[in-house]
């Protein structure tokens, strides 16, 4: 593969099972491809106000309790930091080559405001194969 893409996952695992998503991404990449995804980072979970839409409880420093109207309740979900990522990547020959705000993306399409504060939740990452 020259790329593998990873969307709305590893808000799934718990840190220390992330190195070996990334250690099995990393193993079937040659040199020089992409890893990509979408992830909810820790900060903008931890500093979103409830809205209409969605609610997300704090459960302790590791996990949150995720709900989104009339489509999921109480997801048990955890934190990903940028830098426990990054951390982790590097662990694996992957070295962090984009970190963006998800909601650059959205603009053209139409959000109200409360759609806008749930794709604020997001970033799109990039590594690169060393």
């Amino acid at each position: 593969y020259n790329a593998i893409g990873c969307m709305f996952a590893f808000h799934y695992l718990q840190r220390d099972e992330i190195y070996g998503v990334l250690n099995g991404v990393s193993a079937a990449l040659p040199q020089g491809a992409y890893f990509y995804g979408i992830v909810p980072e820790q900060g903008r979970v931890r500093a979103f106000r409830a809205n209409s839409l969605c609610t997300i409880e704090v459960v302790d420093d590791s996990k949150y309790l995720f709900s989104l109207k009339d489509t999921l309740e109480n997801s048990h979900e955890y934190f990903v930091s940028r830098d426990h990522l990054k951390r982790e990547a590097g662990r694996c020959g992957l070295e962090l080559v984009m970190w963006a705000p998800l909601d650059q993306w959205w603009l053209p399409y139409e959000l109200n405001e409360e759609e806008r504060a749930i794709a604020n939740l997001y970033v799109t990452f990039a590594f690169y194969k060393i």
